[in-house]
């Protein structure tokens, strides 16, 4: 199976550094970026069906358009590369394979415009770690429940977000006293 290997047990001390390096590598981007304007890093983000786009493919998680961007796929970045990391998993050959792979998907499916950001690998690892945990790939552990618990969890999620933007829409109605 991609990525996992029984010989391949790992702690996350033992990978932790390596996640601190990529999301490091990351902000090091966006800052050199940000102070030496004549980069413009952006411009060499992933572009459908565009040759020189196909660059965007490697560059893409690596670029971000402001500190809000960059934050907001830190965090889950650090935390579900950890939680990859303690599931025995190879986690440098695991993201690097969803980097190319949802890269090259997005290369040929995406929307036109250049797309940047590493919101592409959160989302892919939130799927790794939805499938990886409804199907665990182990005897005498209950697929079908935690397949349950997924689809309740989804619907619960959908329900409180529909009732949380009714919320919204409705604050926004109410002028401000």
């Amino acid at each position: 199976m991609l990525g996992y290997s029984p010989s391949s047990a790992h702690t996350i001390r033992e990978e932790f550094r390596g996640i601190l390096i990529f999301v490091a590598v990351v902000w090091m981007v966006f800052i050199a970026d940000a102070l030496i304007p004549l980069f413009n890093l952006n411009k060499i983000g992933l572009t459908p069906r565009s040759l020189t786009g196909l660059t965007g493919i490697a560059t893409m998680p690596f670029l971000h358009k402001g500190w809000g961007h960059l934050i907001s796929n830190s965090v889950p970045l650090v935390v579900l590369l950890t939680l990859l990391a303690g599931s025995r998993a190879r986690t440098s050959q695991i993201v690097t394979s969803i980097i190319v792979l949802s890269g090259g998907l997005l290369w040929i499916f995406g929307r036109d415009g250049i797309h940047i950001g590493a919101s592409i690998l959160v989302g892919v690892m939130y799927g790794w770690t939805f499938v990886k945990g409804i199907l665990p790939f182990e005897k005498g552990i209950s697929w079908d429940g935690h397949l349950l618990g997924g689809v309740a969890g989804a619907l619960v999620a959908f329900v409180m977000a529909n009732g949380l933007l009714e919320e919204k829409d409705t604050d926004m109605e109410t002028p401000a006293v």
